[in-house]
């Protein structure tokens, strides 16, 4: 009936009014918290709901928070709620019911994962009923046959599999700027074995994307470094390319300039760690992100430094040969972006291996700005939390403003972490 179905969804002003209930009671600054609690609570459902906006249904709650615990990254949770989201809106309204329905029916344990034969009687029972739904994954997973395989799916593998999600392998490619000197020379100067002084690109989407100086974007095996030594395939991404580009060209060309180029402690190796974390959650190999402390301490290296630092950080895509597709970010742009927010400003705060949140920007610095934010948990809880020295690298203008006149500081409690606060 139809007050059984609202007894199983969740309006946003409900929601809304039971987090103002207990935030206004947490902070003098009535105005801002309030804009604050209707900024997290329009992202957080913007993020749940599928079908109907501003308001979340039971089933679309718990896919979420089951696609939230089993994502390899929150990046990869958002690009498959946004492929869902279209899929509801356009042609299915019941798809997510039914893969919910369906895989808690194949985990019997409870466990979070399913086998390959479980997946293979889901599949079939998509192609062979009449349900209507779009979900073409089904028939391309029975085809290739891999019902007798052995290994497991947790949800988020099971839904992009249903709905045919295009996945991106993603490569490391290591070259060895010393040419081949480092093999033999090492071990002499530095008393230790190296297999090569690595520069790396990652490579996916048909390009590579490498720092040298400034971020690029060009075809793989034509940057100025010549032929790999290694290529070592680190996995599958869900991001897609504008979404990698938009990332280096809102964010990494900011820390990654032809100033800030350190070839001991800021490097094209860094870089690819980055890159390789937005796309996968995962780090490049140790080997090679964890070399230039092998190096720290070697007065060969020190001497070179400078050198060093001239050559690999000094590229620019104009004077490179053979890099006619090359795409350097826009530095510019990205600084242009960040004189536009001030003190006031609603800003998307972008934290390391964690959703983005809506957060009011108290205090800014050159580089920096210190943030508040309302932080739910739950329907009914939640609290103010605030971060200090929060890199202009992660956040981005929301064009709003919450009619802050004057800025105040962070007020921070030590953490592990250094920067996150209560």
């Amino acid at each position: 009936t139809g007050s059984e179905k609202a007894a199983l969804s969740l309006p946003q002003e409900a929601a809304v009014s039971q987090w103002l209930a207990k935030a206004l009671t947490e902070t003098s600054e009535m105005a801002e918290g309030r804009e604050l609690v209707l900024a997290e609570a329009e992202q957080l459902f913007q993020r749940l709901s599928l079908f109907r906006p501003s308001v979340v249904s039971r089933d679309e709650w718990l896919h979420y928070w089951m696609l939230d615990s089993s994502a390899p990254s929150h990046y990869a949770l958002t690009i498959l709620q946004d492929e869902l989201r279209k899929l509801v809106r356009k042609e299915a309204p019941k798809v997510v019911d039914l893969m919910l329905q369906l895989f808690l029916q194949a985990d019997a344990d409870a466990d979070g994962e399913i086998s390959n034969q479980d997946m293979a009687r889901c599949c079939k029972k998509c192609c062979q009923n009449s349900w209507d739904m779009p979900l073409e994954g089904a028939k391309k997973w029975l085809a290739r046959g891999r019902k007798t395989e052995d290994g497991t799916l947790n949800y988020f593998e099971f839904v992009s599999e249903l709905i045919g999600r295009q996945q991106h392998d993603v490569w490391l490619y290591q070259y060895d700027i010393s040419g081949g000197l480092a093999a033999w020379a090492a071990p002499v100067a530095m008393f230790q074995s190296v297999e090569g002084i690595w520069h790396t690109g990652i490579i996916v989407f048909g390009k590579e994307y490498w720092y040298g100086g400034q971020c690029f974007e060009s075809k793989p095996e034509s940057t100025p470094f010549g032929t790999p030594l290694k290529r070592s395939y680190l996995g599958a991404t869900l991001c897609t390319q504008a979404e990698l580009w938009d990332k280096m060209d809102r964010e990494l060309c900011r820390e990654y300039t032809r100033e800030s180029y350190d070839v001991l402690q800021h490097n094209c190796n860094n870089f690819s760690d980055e890159v390789a974390m937005f796309l996968l959650n995962k780090h490049i190999p140790d080997e090679v992100r964890l070399q230039p402390q092998q190096f720290t301490q070697s007065l060969a290296a020190q001497a070179l430094r400078p050198v060093l630092n001239r050559w690999l950080g000094g590229f620019e895509a104009a004077t490179m040969k053979g890099l006619e597709e090359a795409r350097a970010s826009d530095l510019v742009k990205a600084e242009d972006a960040w004189r536009q927010i001030s003190v006031g400003s609603l800003v998307e705060y972008s934290r390391e291996g964690l959703p983005s949140l809506r957060a009011e920007v108290i205090a800014k610095e050159e580089g920096t700005c210190d943030l508040w934010w309302w932080e739910p948990s739950g329907m009914r809880h939640g609290r103010f939390q605030e971060a200090a020295n929060v890199s202009k690298m992660q956040v981005k203008d929301l064009q709003r403003h919450t009619g802050r006149r004057s800025s105040r500081r962070a007020v921070v409690e030590s953490t592990n972490e250094g920067c996150v606060i209560c």
